[in-house]
């Protein structure tokens, strides 16, 4: 994902600086850009999903109004905004260990 903003608002651009995201500058426009990248398992997740047959389920409530604590976005089935993890035992260990590793997904 990236993203782009205009701004002439100087406090907000010495705010962004502090988070270490680049700021150029090409004359009177400020030009911000951001990248976000997303880790694999989240594809994987969102793949094994449709295999569970519980979350399956729970998809199906949610279509329906029923579910009024899950979501469903860019296709991955939520749990007040967390991403519900089928039980799948290699899918935990490598979620796990990708937590551990100090990568951020979703």
């Amino acid at each position: 994902m990236i993203a782009s903003l205009l701004t002439h608002e100087f406090y907000l651009l010495r705010e962004l600086q502090k988070l270490q995201i680049e700021i150029i500058l090409p004359g009177e426009q400020t030009h911000l850009a951001a990248v976000q990248v997303t880790s694999a398992i989240v594809d994987k997740i969102k793949a094994s999903q449709r295999d569970d047959p519980n979350l399956v389920k729970i998809i199906q409530k949610v279509k329906e109004g029923m579910a009024p604590d899950f979501t469903v976005q860019d296709g991955v089935l939520k749990f007040r905004n967390h991403p519900c993890v089928p039980s799948h035992p290699e899918l935990k260990k490598e979620l796990l260990k990708e937590s551990h590793d100090g990568t951020k997904f979703m």
